[in-house]
Order: C-alpha cells, then structure tokens, then sequence
C-alpha cells in the first residue's frame, strides 16, 4: 500500500476499535455547545461540560496511541508492513479532523448564534484550536511513553502540575521581550519561540519513537522538558504607559439644567490634550 492508503487504513482501523469512545465524545461536544449557547444567552458562565470535554478528548488521543503503541514489544502494528510514520500520521489526522474539528464545529455553532460578529469568528476559532491543540499534543507524547490509560493517567496527573507551576514561577518575572497585541496585551518573543520549539520538538519525538520503538531514560527527560516549552502559555499583560511620562489636562466643568422647578447641576470631567513630561 502506498503512505497515504496506509494512513486512511489505520485511520478507519481507529474508527473501529474506538467507535463507543467517539460516540461519548461527540454527546459531550453536543452538551458543551448547548451549554456555550444558553450561557451565551444568560451571560458569561462556566460550565463543566467543556472541561469534561477537553479531558475525554485527552483520554480519547492518548488510546488512540497506545493501541498501535510505539514502544510496547506486542504492538500489532509494527508486525504487519505499515511505515512507522503513516501510523503517525494518521493518529495527527484523527486528532486534528475528528477530536479537535468536532468542538470546534460547535463552538462556530454557539458563536454564530449568539449573533458574534463575524469579523471575530475567524480568531476566536484559531485561539481555540490553538490552546485545545497544545492539550492533545500532551496527551498524544504522554500516552506514546506509557503502555496503559492507568499509566497515562499517573503521567497526565503529575506533569501538568510541573508545567502550572513553571508558569506561575514565569509569570513573575519582569523582564519581557514584545511580540505583538491583541486587544491591548502583549507577548513574550521568547516564549513564543519556547512553544513553536516545544512542539516541533513533542513531534519530533514521536517519531523518534516511532521509528525505533524505544524509550530510554533520556525520552522520559526530553518528553517532560519539550512538554515545559510547548505548554508555556505565553501570559497577556495591559500595555500601559508609566504615570510620570504621559499626563494630560484635566477639565472640570459644570453643566446646569432645570427639571420642574428645581435646579440641577453636574459636574463632567474630561481630557482635553496631553503632554509628555
């Protein structure tokens, strides 16, 4: 078979063995967008569906792995003539179309009917894709180095734990290189580079594994310092100016009207110029 028939063979293979896994996922992405649809409507809320959602999506990437597992000796795989990376590929197709591209169909669903404009539709959909895709790219190295969801399990519990800790630590410190703005807040450069970095680094260590079907203590410490630089999540801070450099002129007036037979005043600030001192 060429590549591309191998990754549609496992692919389909995938659907078969997790068909009931799918079927609860896709009832949770439907609970989710409803729920996204009636807070919506009521006002900003957070429910629990989506949370539940984005850790059954985990789970569902992370068997999507073990069962043609990289490192298991009894994989099945790997004694039937399928190239290493179209089992590879096919397991980033079925997370991007299926575990990734059915939420994201929802949440188009939810924005659309809560009458979002449509000039934000495009990077709300991207932001979403993005931070969901950073979760799976964990769940995906961390089910390639365990043998079972036991296992996973352990590992999934522990290292973000590390990761949010690491992140917290970051999040103090003051010095920041800018990237760019969105709605007023800023981004490092460095951990920008820290994430592209991490993540070609996670999926170059897939293949990696997938290719020799070997780990060694030294994955175990490459997976957990690649999973540091690809779950930094580059922290928004307000542009702002420093109080002693920008003032501007502060104008007090009143303004006076009569309601019936009594005098009302108000007093109505406003700014009228600006200097740099």
């Amino acid at each position: 078979m060429k590549r591309s028939e191998q990754v549609a063979h496992v692919m389909n293979k995938d659907l078969r063995e997790n068909r009931w896994s799918f079927g609860v996922y896709i009832a949770l992405s439907v609970i989710a967008t409803g729920s996204a649809v009636r807070f919506g409507q009521n006002g900003p809320a957070i429910g629990i569906a989506m949370p539940l959602l984005v850790l059954f999506g985990m789970i569902v990437v992370a068997s999507l792995v073990q069962c043609d597992s990289p490192i298991r000796a009894d994989a099945f795989w790997a004694s039937r003539p399928l190239d290493p990376a179209a089992v590879l590929s096919a397991k980033f197709t079925l997370t991007v179309i299926a575990v990734i591209g059915i939420p994201l169909l929802g949440e188009l669903i939810a924005l659309i009917t809560n009458a979002t404009p449509r000039s934000e539709l495009p990077a709300a959909i991207v932001a979403s894709a993005w931070a969901y895709w950073k979760w799976l790219l964990l769940a995906l190295v961390i089910g390639a180095v365990t043998t079972d969801l036991k296992s996973f399990l352990v590992a999934l519990i522990s290292i973000p734990t590390v990761v949010f800790l690491w992140a917290w630590i970051r999040a103090g410190e003051t010095a920041r290189v800018l990237l760019t703005s969105v709605n007023g807040a800023h981004y490092p450069l460095r951990d920008w580079a820290l994430v592209v970095a991490g993540m070609l680094g996670c999926i170059a260590l897939l293949a990696q594994l997938y290719r020799t079907r070997a780990v060694r203590p030294a994955t175990w410490v490459a997976a957990f310092v690649l999973l540091l630089c690809a779950e930094t999540t580059p922290a928004p801070f307000p542009e702002r100016a420093p109080a002693a450099q920008v003032s501007e002129d502060l104008t007090l007036s009143r303004t006076t009207f009569r309601v019936g037979q009594n005098e009302v005043g108000m007093n109505r600030t406003g700014f009228s110029g600006g200097s740099v001192s």
